[in-house]
């Protein structure tokens, strides 16, 4: 019994001794050291910093010496002699713009329509379809403001547009044609020519169509647009105006083509019996309106030509409204001046080509393009107005949108200031290398 006892307290001491905390001496302490960390060094970038400069572009590139040359296509029949007088009265606000920019060279010259039928006219203009009428002392046949004042130019140019209106009897035109002289006037103007001297090839070329009538001859808009468009090389060195009749007009204010009328346009009307009578043995035919020419006649051709030729300028809508004016209706001094006010912005436009892109200006206000135009001659340089240009970001090119003052320098030059993108200067230096 004792023995058991005593077994009892060993175990039970045991088991106390089991569950006491292992002594701290079991295990040994020390200090690890971790090695110093590398860290990479690497070189600053060098940054590449670009300072406003002048374009070095060449010179041709800069000038600005824009040419337009005027042909004038003058229907010479009798019934345009109201229109003619018109013509004569306002003529000088055509002349008007292009004084006040003195930039833009133009020359004029006058031609009339033709007839390739009636023998008469024919032997009456024998050197062809469109020649240009002679100028009382001068040996060209044209006007030019290089060499001639504008007094001049508008007392010469007022005779050259009333110098005709022929009736039948006299040799005036019976079948009209407008296409034909446009294409000579184009065609005679080699050495010895009488048009020789008219037509620049860098000169933009505007004609100018008067008529109560349409064209009939044969060639179409299509054919006479494509032969300008290859003589010029520039689809966009042609533009077209007229002063034409509208086929709402009256009668009295078309030639007998145009008219709606039994004799000139017979499949518009029936004709009705009417029966001989004692008082009346030969009556007159008489006609009614059969209602399938629901509207009149007006000059179709010329105006799908004049819409054709304009057509790289906008809209059908849009070229008929700033490129045909009524010629019974229209104020003649307003609309010859907005003409002149069309061409004049129209070909002082010019693209600059730039060989580096600009940079936009920094912080939060509105970015803008870091470029400055100027323009003028030397040292007496003028800032263009931003209103004036425009930037094409595709094509990195300058625009300018026309005449940005009255009376510009034409012997001057643009220059152009730019802050340059820095990766141009980096493309710069890998190409050079």
């Amino acid at each position: 019994m004792k023995s058991i006892n005593t077994l009892m307290s060993l175990s039970l001491l045991f088991i106390l001794g089991s569950c006491q905390n292992p002594s701290q001496t079991h295990y040994s302490e020390r200090e690890i050291h971790f090695p110093e960390p590398i860290i990479p060094q690497y070189e600053s970038p060098q940054t590449l910093t670009a300072d406003w400069e002048i374009m070095d572009l060449p010179s041709e590139d800069l000038g600005f010496n824009p040419k337009v040359d005027f042909l004038f296509v003058l229907d010479i029949s009798k019934s345009m002699n109201q229109t003619q007088k018109k013509l004569k009265d306002n003529i000088s606000k055509l002349i008007a713009p292009f004084t006040k920019h003195r930039h833009i060279d133009y020359h004029v010259g006058v031609t009339t329509n033709w007839d390739h039928d009636t023998e008469a006219f024919i032997s009456k203009f024998h050197e062809g379809p469109g020649a240009l009428l002679p100028i009382k002392g001068l040996e060209e046949r044209f006007l030019k403001k290089s060499a001639h004042s504008d007094k001049f130019i508008i007392s010469n140019l007022s005779q050259l547009l009333t110098r005709g209106a022929l009736s039948l009897e006299e040799g005036g035109p019976e079948f009209e044609s407008f296409f034909t002289p446009i294409r000579g006037a184009l065609e005679k103007t080699q050495k010895g020519d009488p048009n020789e001297g008219f037509i620049r090839e860098d000169a933009h070329l505007v004609i100018f169509i008067i008529t109560d009538a349409d064209d009939t001859s044969p060639e179409s808009a299509e054919s006479l647009v494509q032969f300008l468009t290859e003589f010029k090389k520039d689809r966009k060195k042609v533009s077209a105006y007229g002063i034409l009749v509208d086929k709402n007009d009256k009668n009295e204010f078309k030639d007998h083509g145009l008219k709606k009328d039994p004799k000139n346009h017979p499949e518009c009307f029936d004709e009705i019996e009417v029966k001989p009578t004692k008082n009346n043995k030969n009556p007159k035919k008489e006609w009614k309106d059969n209602g399938s020419c629901p509207s009149g006649f007006g000059p179709e051709k010329i105006e799908n030509f004049i819409v054709r030729v304009n057509s790289y300028l906008g809209s059908r809508s849009l070229i008929m409204s700033k490129h045909i004016y009524s010629l019974p209706h229209a104020d003649y001094g307003s609309a010859l001046d907005k003409i002149a006010q069309n061409v004049s912005a129209q070909i002082s436009t010019k693209e600059i080509r730039l060989d580096k892109r600009p940079q936009l200006s920094s912080g939060n206000e509105k970015k803008e393009i870091q470029i400055r135009v100027e323009y003028g001659t030397d040292e007496n340089y003028e800032i263009v107005d931003k209103r004036f240009w425009t930037y094409d970001n595709f094509l990195n090119k300058i625009k300018i949108l026309g005449p940005w003052k009255e009376n510009i320098n034409p012997q001057g030059q643009f220059r152009v200031h730019i802050l340059p993108k820095v990766y141009d200067v980096q493309v710069k230096e890998l190409n050079s290398n």
